[in-house]
């Protein structure tokens, strides 16, 4: 400072001076405000542009337009601000090598949907939304989505993208509040849908073939449809229904419901087993005009269920082998044997008339069955142990009914089996 006053002969000026040299050479250079991508070029940590154009900042402040086919190689991971596609014709961008991590996902192109994929080692974090600005309608961004390849969303934002990927994984992540427009699995169906978070769909379905439920899902105009194998620990609340094709395995407490309000045809489907993890007996609550059941429910070693509750109308063609209470609030249409394990009261309630469409047992252990009206030419058998058997409605057109109970066997209205066997021993 002695030396510029005494070239300069100011204090003042040589201290302004050597103050704007210093803090001058701090300052970083600013971020461009957009970074274009041109057909053919790859973006990479080391190729800023996609056309040898300097290192890339990835530190989430850079935007990035995409107007023709290119590649993202995402080797040691990238983080940018926004991806923005831009063209007259759709445009395809693949994440490649490592994860991408985007804040803001738009496309503006005028012909068609633009795509955003991966290879099987490319993987997508988006925690932001994802929009479409463009003026033609249904032209909005499709993940598609490489086997093995992850697509992971957080955050508390909108997507109206369409997620496409068979064998790969979409992810809400946990504490995310998600709202998707998209159809998920739509053209391929998905391979895994990993639901930590809240997810809400808006009128569009998701067809996956794993169902890994930690968190909520709900939606009107919702359609789940899952084609494999469902591990339940959390909550389904949607209008259209809830297709369960594979195994189902409760991991905790767990409500899957479908809007009741409609016609009659919302129901939710089992096509396979349900059984709860080893040892938990967990709970099951299904709301729904009706809840079909394809597959044996309870079978598994150790996989009884706790309470199960049905709030509707209930379709059995398999076996519940293992349920410490059921309680069904609306029709029934019994199809095969029910046995339940819980100890104390009335562990077997049927609010509304049973009608059998098989030579069926209702079993439990030493407690209560509590029937209404029960028709239907068919064998039924009711095993109550040292339990009560309550039938409040008529019993008609049952061709053999069957009563075994230390306790009391009460029938409130007409009996009209064509035989009917007592044993109170």
């Amino acid at each position: 400072l002695k030396g510029f006053k005494k070239l300069l002969g100011s204090t003042a000026l040589a201290t302004s001076l050597v103050a704007t040299s210093f803090f001058t050479g701090l300052t970083p250079a600013a971020n461009a405000a957009d970074v274009l991508i041109d057909n053919g070029e790859t973006l990479s940590l080391t190729d800023k542009n996609g056309d040898t154009g300097g290192n890339m900042a990835s530190d989430s402040t850079e935007d990035y337009t995409l107007t023709g086919t290119s590649t993202i190689n995402a080797i040691g991971d990238m983080a940018i601000k926004s991806l923005d596609f831009i063209s007259a014709t759709a445009v395809v961008t693949t994440v490649d090598n490592g994860t991408l991590t985007v804040v803001t996902i738009d496309t503006n192109d005028d012909a068609a949907s633009s795509q955003l994929k991966t290879s099987a080692d490319g993987h997508i974090i988006v925690t932001g939304a994802v929009t479409s600005s463009d003026a033609a309608a249904g032209n909005v961004v499709k993940f598609v989505l490489e086997s093995a390849s992850t697509l992971t969303m957080s955050g508390t934002a909108a997507s109206n993208a369409i997620i496409d990927g068979g064998g790969a994984t979409f992810t809400v992540a946990a504490n995310a509040v998600r709202t998707q427009s998209g159809i998920i699995g739509g053209a391929e169906r998905l391979g895994t849908l990993d639901l930590d978070g809240t997810l809400t769909m808006t009128g569009v379905a998701s067809t996956v073939a794993i169902l890994d439920l930690d968190g909520t899902m709900n939606g009107v105009g919702t359609t789940l449809n899952v084609s494999g194998v469902s591990t339940l620990d959390g909550s389904v609340d949607v209008v259209t229904g809830i297709v369960l094709t594979g195994a189902s395995t409760l991991e905790n407490t767990t409500t899957l419901e479908v809007d009741v309000a409609g016609s009659g045809g919302e129901e939710i489907l089992f096509g396979s087993t349900l059984n709860s993890t080893a040892n938990e007996n967990n709970n099951v609550t299904l709301v729904a005009n009706v809840i079909e059941f394809d597959g044996i429910v309870g079978g598994a070693s150790n996989g009884g269920l706790g309470d199960l509750i049905i709030t509707g109308a209930l379709d059995l063609d398999a076996a519940i082998t293992d349920v410490e209470t059921l309680t069904v609030s609306s029709t029934t249409s019994l199809g095969a044997a029910i046995t339940t394990t819980g100890t104390t009261g009335t562990t077997m309630t049927f609010t509304d008339g049973v009608t059998l469409t098989a030579a069926s047992a209702l079993t439990t252990a030493n407690t209560n069955i509590s029937l209404e009206e029960v028709a239907g030419a068919f064998n039924l058998t009711l095993v109550a142990g040292t339990g009560d058997v309550t039938a409040s409605g008529a019993i008609t057109a049952v061709t053999t009914m069957t009563v075994t109970s230390a306790g009391t066997a009460t029938f409130a209205a007409v009996t009209n089996a064509t035989e009917t066997q007592l044993d109170s021993s």
